[in-house]
């Protein structure tokens, strides 16, 4: 009976979100920051480039001018199967704080780019963003 009891409990575990909002948010903020391509080109140069990096950088300076406003992309695939399982679990739990904290961790990215001009434009209140597979 203990047995039963102690299984119940370990597939309830496994539905429950394992990390707070705050790290998940933090966790998808490293995740994009971090996600470099490299090449190394035939005289022997690397070049890298910082995918959401740059992207925020591009947009961080066009948000303010464009209309319709740039949309920042994320790829699913280029996010851990842990993070995408605890998106996807807040996103279903409550969708509003799933949008406040996918759009705090592109705007903590964006405003490592230039801090000054991200409060500066206001880019903070025009960032729209969406997922792809």
């Amino acid at each position: 009976m203990q047995e039963s009891h102690k299984q119940t409990i370990e597939e309830e575990r496994e539905e429950l979100p394992i990390l707070s909002n705050a790290a998940i948010r933090d966790e998808l903020s490293f995740q994009l920051g971090s996600k470099a391509i490299y090449e190394i080109t035939n005289d022997g140069h690397i070049i890298i480039d910082h995918k959401y990096y740059d992207q925020a950088e591009y947009l961080l300076y066009r948000v303010s001018i464009w209309k319709p406003l740039p949309v920042f992309v994320i790829n699913c695939s280029d996010l851990k199967e842990q993070l995408q399982n605890e998106l996807e679990h807040l996103k279903n739990c409550d969708s509003r704080l799933f949008d406040k904290t996918v759009t705090e961790a592109i705007q903590s990215l964006m405003e490592s780019v230039n801090q000054r001009y991200y409060h500066v434009s206001g880019a903070a209140f025009k960032v729209l963003w969406r997922f792809e597979d």
